[in-house]
C-alpha cells in the first residue's frame, strides 16, 4: 500500500476476510477506487472492532466526500 500498489494489496487482504485490519486497509483501497460506500463500510467496520487507523481514514474518507460533493456542484452550475 506504501508504493501506491491497491490492486496487489487488495488481493492481499481479500484472504482475511474476518480481519478488522484488513477491513481497514480494504476501505483505504476502495477510497482509492473512489467506491465511497464499499470504503465507509469496510472503514466503519474497522471502527468498530476497534482498529485505531480506521477513525482516521474515515476523517480522510468525509474530506474526500466533501470534495467530490464540491465537484459536483461546481460541475453542475457550470452546465447551467
Amino acid at each position: 500500500m506504501l508504493e501506491k500498489e491497491y490492486q496487489t494489496a487488495k488481493k492481499y487482504v481479500e484472504k482475511y476476510p474476518d480481519n478488522p485490519a484488513a477491513w481497514n486497509l480494504l476501505g483505504i483501497v476502495y477510497m482509492s477506487e473512489f467506491r465511497i460506500d464499499e470504503a465507509d463500510n469496510y472503514l466503519q467496520k474497522a471502527k468498530v472492532y476497534g482498529i485505531p487507523e480506521a477513525e482516521h481514514n474515515l476523517d480522510i474518507l468525509a474530506e474526500l466526500k466533501k470534495a467530490i460533493r464540491e465537484y459536483e456542484e461546481a460541475t453542475d452550475d457550470a452546465y447551467e
